[in-house]
């Protein structure tokens, strides 16, 4: 912003980024004139370090959840050992994605394997 001649600026910031504009909010207040931040983490949080545990937690609330509901659990009688299941079988054998890529229109293919799928779900 210094190199740009920018005196205020508005900052809008997704997911992890939210870190660094939090930062950038700490270090940087004169500058700022406004801020959105959409899935915000705090600061001391480590979400490479936390986002196992918190998906673990979460199947576990909707696995209690599902329980309470007899038509959900006669429907996934077991569900968070299904999701553990199907995670272990994609990383045996991947999910397979074909994207078109909008500059060019060509097909793009991605592997995504258990670990991928943690943290698209996390």
């Amino acid at each position: 912003m210094n190199v740009l001649d920018i005196q205020k600026y508005n900052l809008l910031t997704m997911s992890y980024s939210t870190k660094i504009r939090q930062v950038s909010m700490r270090d940087y207040t004169g500058k700022i004139r406004s801020v959105i931040m959409e899935s915000s983490l705090p600061l001391e949080a480590s979400f490479n370090e936390e986002n196992v545990n918190n998906l673990l937690e979460s199947l576990d609330n909707l696995r209690t959840d599902c329980e309470s509901s007899t038509g959900c659990n006669n429907t996934f009688p077991d569900l968070k050992s299904c999701f553990l299941r199907y995670l272990e079988d994609k990383t045996r054998n991947p999910l397979i994605i074909k994207v078109e890529t909008p500059n060019n229109g060509q097909i793009e293919t991605f592997y995504l394997k258990g670990k991928d799928l943690v943290n698209v779900f996390s």
